[in-house]
């Protein structure tokens, strides 16, 4: 098992970008960089990351709101596709970017971990 991410970058469009300065200001605040792909504004939000984990290493990823943690965890998962690079993975990757997910409050601890798992295909 292991993740290879390799230059990995992720671009979101922005539509109408001339007529939102607001938008324009509060990007700059949160440090997302603005840039213009044909007509379209763009906001890089991952520029060139680059790492690779085998079996059994572990990642911590801590940095301020907007800095980018949500977004490369989803594209880890493959909710977003790189925009740039490439995220190989070799094994089961589960996203679990909701904590609540799958999880049924009047259940026990014990027993939402059993309906997790059922639910991930583990006995």
């Amino acid at each position: 098992m292991y993740i290879d991410c390799q230059h990995l970058k992720i671009e979101f469009p922005i539509y109408n970008a001339q007529q939102r300065s607001i938008k324009r200001s509060l990007l700059n605040l949160a440090g997302g960089r603005l840039g213009q792909v044909g007509g379209t504004m763009t906001v890089n939000a991952l520029e060139d990351i680059t790492f690779r984990l085998a079996e059994g290493d572990r990642l911590a990823l801590l940095g301020h709101n907007g800095s980018g943690k949500t977004t490369l965890l989803r594209a880890l998962a493959g909710v977003y596709s790189p925009s740039g690079g490439y995220v190989k993975t070799c094994g089961q990757i589960s996203s679990l970017l909701d904590a609540t997910l799958g999880m049924e409050p009047e259940l026990t601890g014990i027993e939402n971990i059993k309906l997790r798992s059922l639910l991930m295909g583990i006995p």
